[in-house]
Order: C-alpha cells, then sequence, then structure tokens
C-alpha cells in the first residue's frame, strides 16, 4: 500500500511539472503496456491452471511455483505504473487520450489523471467537445475500495462515487453538440452508461428527461442498439407517462434504423435493431407482463412434435427455461431441471428448454466443451441437438424459438432465465434464476392447486444449506 501511495504521489507530481507528452511517448507507453499485458495474461493463465490443480492435490512445488507467478504479474502491474509515470498524462491531447482509452488501459491512476484535461475539452460546444464529455464519464476515476473494512462500507463507497458521477453525466447528456455525435454514430458509450445507475440515482438525477431528446428517428443503428440496454433503467427510473413516452420513441427510432441500414449491415444487427424495438414495447419494458397474456414463441424445431407453439399447451403449467449450449450457468442448472421434471411426470406441467440457432454449438459429451461451428448451416445446429440432450441427460423437451433465447418479449438479457406461465396462458412469474428447485415446486403446486389441478401430495424438499465454516 505505502509503495502504491508513493508511486501516486509521484505520478501526481511528475504530472504537474511535465511538458505535454508527445505522440512517441504515449506510444511506447502502451506498446510497454500492451506487450506487459500479453506477459500477464499467459501468467494468469497458468495461475488458474496451478490453483485447479492445486485443490485437487497440494504440493510444495505448486506452491513455489504459485508465488512465484504472482510474484511476476506484480511486477508486471508496477513496470506499467513505471512506464505511465514518464508521460504527463494530465496534459494528454484529446487523440491521445482516446489512443489510451481504445487501448484499454485498465489503471485507476490513468483515469484519474485524464479526468483533467477531459473536463476541460468538454467545455468546448464542439464533436470534440461531446466526445470529451463521453470520455469523461465512461473513464470516470472508480470508487476506491482500498481499506474498506466490510462489504456495506464497499456498498456505502459505490453509492457515494454514483451520486458524485450523476452530475457530470447529466452535463454531458446536456452537451450541446450530443446530438450530432449520435447521429455520426458515436457516443454509444454514453448511451449505454445509463444502465450503470440504480433506479434511484436516475430518478433523483432525471437523467430519463435528458435523455429523451436524444432519441429521434434519424440515429445510425450502432447508436438504436445501444440503448437497447437502457431499457431497464428506463422502466425503472422513469414515471409511467415519461417512460411510455421514452420506450416508444425507442422503438420507433429502432424500426426506421432497421429500415434505413446500409446494406452491408450484418443480419445480426438489424436483427438487434427489431429485438430493441420489440424490447421497448413489452409487457417487461412497460411494466405489464405478470398477470397477462404470454407473448406467443413460436418454435420452427421440437424435440416433441407434439405442439409448434407456446400457446399449444395453454391448460398446463408452463416453466419456460431460456438457455443456450454455450452458457456455463445454465448448463450447471440442468440438475435442478431434472429434478422438477421428475418431480412433475404425469401432471400437467411442462418444462419447456427454449433456445435458438447461435450459428454455433458447444459439444459438452465426456465433461468437455468443443466449440463447433455451424454458421450458416442451421439444418447442421439443429441435427446437433439430440445427441446434446441425450450426452446431458434433459429429460424435458427443447425448442428453437424463431425470437431466440435472448427474447425480447419476455425481457430476456441474461440466461438462464425462467418464466412461469399459468394454465390460462397469463405469465405468473418472470426474470427468475434457477436456485434451489423447491421454490420453483412451490410456485408450480400453487398454480396447480388454483386451477383446481392435480398436484403432489408432499411438497419438494427444500436444499439443505452447508453449515457455516468453523460451526
Amino acid at each position: 500500500m505505502l509503495i502504491r501511495s508513493a508511486l501516486a504521489l509521484f505520478l501526481a507530481a511528475s504530472t504537474a511539472l511535465a511538458s505535454p507528452p508527445t505522440d512517441e511517448q504515449v506510444a511506447a507507453m502502451l506498446k510497454t503496456y500492451n506487450a506487459n499485458r500479453t506477459k500477464m495474461t499467459e501468467l494468469q493463465t497458468r495461475q488458474r491452471e496451478l490453483l485447479a490443480e492445486q485443490r485437487k492435490e497440494e504440493t510444495e512445488q505448486r506452491k513455489a511455483e504459485l508465488k512465484e507467478l504472482a510474484d511476476q504479474i506484480r511486477g508486471l502491474n508496477e513496470n506499467n505504473r513505471a512506464a505511465l509515470m514518464e508521460v504527463s498524462l494530465e496534459e494528454a491531447t484529446l487523440e491521445q487520450i482516446e489512443k489510451i482509452v481504445a487501448a484499454r488501459v485498465l489503471m485507476p491512476e490513468v483515469n484519474k489523471a485524464i479526468a483533467k484535461p477531459l473536463a476541460e475539452y468538454a467545455k468546448a460546444p464542439t464533436l470534440d467537445g461531446a466526445r470529451a464529455a463521453e470520455l469523461r464519464v465512461t473513464t470516470y476515476p472508480p470508487a476506491s475500495m482500498v481499506g474498506a473494512k466490510n462489504a456495506d462500507e464497499m456498498k456505502q463507497r459505490r453509492l457515494e462515487h454514483e451520486k458524485e458521477l450523476v452530475p457530470v453525466y447529466a452535463a454531458a447528456l446536456k452537451h450541446p453538440a450530443l446530438p450530432e455525435l449520435l447521429k455520426s454514430g458515436k457516443g454509444d458509450g454514453l448511451v449505454r452508461q445509463l444502465s450503470s445507475f440504480s433506479p434511484e440515482a436516475v430518478q433523483e438525477g432525471k437523467l430519463v428527461s435528458l435523455v429523451e431528446p436524444l432519441i429521434t428517428d434519424d440515429l445510425p443503428i450502432a447508436i438504436v442498439n445501444a440503448f437497447s440496454g437502457t431499457i431497464g433503467a428506463i422502466r425503472d427510473g422513469a414515471g409511467s407517462a415519461e417512460r411510455e413516452l421514452v420506450l416508444e420513441k425507442i422503438a420507433r427510432s429502432a424500426e426506421s434504423a432497421a429500415k434505413k441500414a446500409p446494406v452491408d449491415t450484418p443480419a445480426a444487427v438489424i436483427k438487434r435493431a427489431n429485438d430493441t424495438a420489440k424490447l421497448a414495447r413489452s409487457g417487461w419494458a412497460r411494466g405489464t407482463m405478470i398477470g397477462n397474456a404470454a407473448p406467443e414463441i413460436t418454435f420452427h424445431w421440437s424435440s416433441n412434435p407434439k405442439f409448434t407453439k407456446l400457446s399449444d399447451l395453454k391448460g398446463k403449467v408452463v416453466l419456460v427455461d431460456f438457455w443456450a449450449t454455450w452458457c456455463g450457468p445454465c448448463v450447471a442448472s440442468f440438475p435442478k431441471i431434472r429434478e422438477l421434471q421428475a418431480r412433475y411426470e404425469g401432471y400437467d406441467v411442462v418444462i419447456l428448454g427454449v433456445t435458438s440457432i447461435q450459428g454455433y454449438h458447444y459439444d459438452r459429451s465426456n465433461g468437455g466443451s468443443r466449440r463447433i461451428d455451424c454458421k450458416d448451416d442451421p439444418a447442421k445446429e439443429l441435427g446437433l441437438m439430440p445427441s446434446f440432450m441425450k450426452d446431458m441427460d434433459m429429460t424435458w423437451p427443447v425448442v428453437f424459438s424463431e425470437d431466440g433465447c435472448f427474447n425480447p418479449n419476455y425481457g430476456v438479457r441474461g440466461i438462464p432465465h425462467l418464466a412461469l406461465i399459468d394454465p390460462a396462458g397469463k405469465v405468473r412469474f418472470n426474470e427468475l434464476r434457477p436456485g434451489d428447485p423447491a421454490d420453483e415446486a412451490e410456485r408450480i403446486d400453487s398454480l396447480l392447486k388454483e386451477f383446481n389441478l392435480k398436484y403432489p401430495a408432499e411438497p419438494m424438499a427444500k436444499a439443505v444449506k452447508p453449515a457455516p465454516a468453523g460451526s
């Protein structure tokens, strides 16, 4: 800690007295940083391998090698800091800062040093000023956790940091050249930043009202797709009238961008824009999903040919599990889903795994994880699913959906994502994550009882939580 403090003081002193850096100095600093980062990645990979081996069988040789690796990584970090001290970042030009940010130099000292020039550059009512305002927000020095005594103190520091950042973000949103920057296809980092704030911060800072005038029907598709990630923040941080207005503006802007996209725009990018429009108009975004009709899901492949769309299952309780073969947490949840499937065999309950064409498939047979390319060959990807289901002992039906595993109509932003639908076809729960199967069983049993359907006589036993260490 003393070494880091001394380095920070030296950095501050040297930058205060030094002359502006030359482009050659910045290039040399980045060359050193990138070379060290490459070495560090190799060392960290070896470190992870050794840690896994050490957990299986602890040896003095591995312990010594781990210590040596940790020392080498620490040395590379200090080497990077030394390289940074040779450059007066507080005097850097906007172009030089752009290069540093593009190189993803992830060091708090750098964020702190470039904050001063960015604040000055952001005062200019020009495109460069708007870009500086964006970079000032997206590279704002992170909250320091040094010396934090517990989780509560860490949380408090994050809240204080957020409170500090909100006015900086609000000022950037008001920059006179920002609309022009967005229409040029830049500024997406500033748009995405909205999703990093808590609902309370969004509300108190009136951030949605500042974002609203920036959403127009002539935004390029890259900017529209950046707005996709802000929809949750808008849902939770705006009043009902403002939420409806802003979400509809995003939907219209996304549809317009999809139609006007250049002919060489990848199909996936256009789909993302169309999905953004669907997400903005979804019951999930507008707060009307629970208790209303479940959005239809159509299948272009099903392991059970008896049904081709979600509504075919009306009259049953349906637990929808959005997942993909590449998703480790999804695969890790399979034993829990299998328990539920076994419990409800013979009852009016369907557990439905919903995935979609990804362009690749992960073969997880024999405990491995091998990526198989299926680009432009959906038939190949579909053909791999039966063996995957057998290898993974998936005892419940799986379908491929047109809307994707990140279904915008259900607000799926991360997988696995569970939605529970009652026999009347209404969504009763959404945004669930696979946890203790007994929790899902309790919800399912409740719906079976509500609709006078047969249900298991005994509740599912709760998982036994491990005793705290030292008890």
